[in-house]
């Protein structure tokens, strides 16, 4: 098992699903200290498709550096071939990462939350 293409998966991960989890930490921070408004924490939630975006470009700009610095500078189809695994595992665990947090795991608990 890659760990190194999991942690990266899990990176791009966290840049995507931050659309659901500022709002989270910023209404935490709102009902505990009143430093913000509610309504400011959740409007970051409208984000949703630029931070998703972001954290693609974000794992598709690291397996790059990745398969470069790994073939010595010359990025080709036969070195893509060799490190198929890696390019399968990274996006896996970022692609079911991101699904979990952004569509199960945050809303429930911006509904337990914000209820």
């Amino acid at each position: 098992m890659d760990w190194k293409a999991i942690k990266l998966g899990l990176k791009a991960s966290a840049i995507a699903s931050a659309c659901c989890t500022t709002p989270l930490v910023l209404g935490v921070v709102a009902v505990t200290t009143s430093l913000i408004s509610l309504t400011t924490a959740i409007s970051v939630a409208e984000y949703k498709g630029f931070f998703i975006a972001l954290g693609s470009l974000f794992y598709v700009m690291a397996v790059y550096l990745n398969l470069k610095t790994r073939c010595g500078g010359v990025c080709s189809v036969k070195s893509i071939k060799d490190t198929w695994v890696f390019i399968a595992t990274s996006f896996l665990a970022y692609a079911v990462v991101t699904l979990l947090l952004v569509y199960a795991i945050l809303p429930v608990l911006a509904g337990i939350l914000f209820a």
